[in-house]
């Protein structure tokens, strides 16, 4: 039986200082080539990474880290107690497991064969299906949303219908991540009021920004009429950014007034769309994300919300950790790559 809440916020603050601080990321920015990357990562709390052989050396590596996120992620759940563990299984693992049915969703998509698929996902256990290769065996999307029939992921059978109409796979996708926000929101009903709040923000902001993106995909769309009709449809879940501005986003003609009108932080957020800089859109996503995890932490550093930030914190430097070392493999100029990552150098 878990000790408790304090035990949980005690712990989360010891696992804090695991983080790497602002000097550690230069330095394996610095690194010069992957070699030198994983050497300096070996003094890290990251400890020792050894590249499998004949795999892509930038899907070992993510996986490698993945890894070292999913045990990051269970010492906090074992710490968790009843309710809110419960919680945090949510939040965390379904969030894992919705990246990872995405990758499955555009791997049968695109015609990856499942082996590549596979190669791709988060090494964890299936949370709420039962096998992924039993999904990136599927013979084409229809049948991996067919097979998710009886899993918490389910009513993305309802969201076919918009694949067909589009022809594109981001329906699906966009279905998936409302599916996860209503379960969190959901489940975040046994969190303090301070928590729940900060939890359903670190994520809803998520959400916000991939309706909007989205909604600006729609304007391009010759049957906006029909669109409009069907909004309740398409955006089943959203936080800040409700119906009637994803209605006005599609109507609207003009991108750069539509971008600049946004209340904060989505205005400042979507301005490298006026540039068509789509990977700086997801940087500063996250670089406000992790502000809401250390803005939380702050105002309930004795509660629920250390843990929130502790996962979110983790999640965000993995990130980093991949982008560093896929630049050092690729040979890209370190400087095209640190521009876009969430910590601070």
């Amino acid at each position: 039986m878990s000790p408790g809440l304090p035990y949980l916020v005690v712990r989360c603050h010891s696992l804090l200082g695991r983080l790497l601080t602002p000097s550690d990321m230069r330095r394996l920015a610095e690194a010069g080539d992957i070699e030198g990357f994983l050497r300096l990562l070996s003094h890290t709390p990251y400890g020792e990474i050894a590249l499998e052989d004949g795999v892509d050396p930038s899907i070992s590596l993510e996986r490698a880290l993945n890894y070292k996120l999913l045990g990051r992620v269970e010492e906090v759940l074992r710490a968790a107690p009843g309710r809110m563990g419960a919680f945090l299984e949510v939040f965390t693992l379904m969030r894992l497991e919705v990246i990872n049915l995405k990758r499955i969703l555009r791997g049968r998509f695109t015609g990856l064969p499942p082996s590549s698929i596979m190669a791709s996902l988060i090494p964890m256990q299936p949370y709420g299906v039962a096998d992924y290769g039993e999904l990136a065996e599927a013979g084409d999307v229809v049948e991996v949303v067919s097979r998710l029939r009886g899993t918490p992921y389910e009513a993305l059978e309802e969201a076919l219908d918009l694949l067909r109409l589009f022809d594109a796979l981001w329906p699906l996708e966009l279905r998936l991540s409302h599916l996860y926000f209503s379960e969190v929101s959901r489940e975040a009903e046994v969190l303090p009021s301070v928590a729940r709040s900060i939890a359903r923000r670190l994520i809803g902001v998520e959400v916000d920004v991939e309706n909007l993106l989205a909604a600006i995909k729609l304007r391009a769309v010759k049957k906006r009429g029909e669109v409009l009709r069907r909004i309740g449809e398409i955006f089943t879940s959203t936080y800040l950014i409700d119906h009637e501005v994803i209605k006005r986003v599609i109507e609207a003609e003009a991108l750069q007034p539509l971008v600049k009108g946004l209340d904060h932080p989505y205005d400042w957020i979507l301005e490298p769309l006026l540039e068509d800089d789509m990977a700086m859109i997801r940087a500063r996503l996250r670089r406000y994300i992790r502000t809401l995890a250390m803005d939380g932490r702050r105002v309930d550093d004795y509660g629920m919300s250390v843990a929130l930030s502790y996962i979110m914190l983790n999640e965000l430097e993995k990130d980093d950790l991949v982008s560093i070392g896929w630049g050092l493999i690729q040979g890209i100029p370190m400087e095209d790559v640190t521009r876009y990552l969430t910590h601070p150098l």
